[in-house]
């Protein structure tokens, strides 16, 4: 896990470290340890990804966000989601939830 959160080198493009950091972070998740996954998906968000990865990883946050009760970041990583990838099918029942 670790090694997922060093920055790669400036010439390198962070598309492997994008799919490894989705890929652990969803892992991590499934495995029920949101809490861990949390920072990987944020490394994510930091490194730049497809809008595809983006989106889904600030729908995970967002209900990360919500679930613990803290609406006000639930809902900037829901405008995130949105902006990244409008079609995403994650964000409408958040959007439900949010009031966004």
């Amino acid at each position: 896990g670790r090694a997922l959160l060093v920055a790669p080198n400036a010439w390198q493009a962070p598309i492997g470290q994008a799919r490894s950091l989705q890929a652990y972070a969803t892992l991590l998740d499934v495995m029920g340890r949101g809490g861990e996954a949390v920072r990987y998906f944020s490394r994510l968000l930091e490194i730049g990804a497809s809008p595809k990865e983006e989106a889904a990883a600030a729908v995970r946050l967002a209900q990360y966000h919500l679930g613990r009760g803290e609406t006000d970041r639930a809902r900037d990583y829901l405008r995130r989601a949105v902006n990244a990838e409008p079609n995403n099918p994650g964000i409408a029942p958040l959007r439900q939830r949010i009031g966004l």
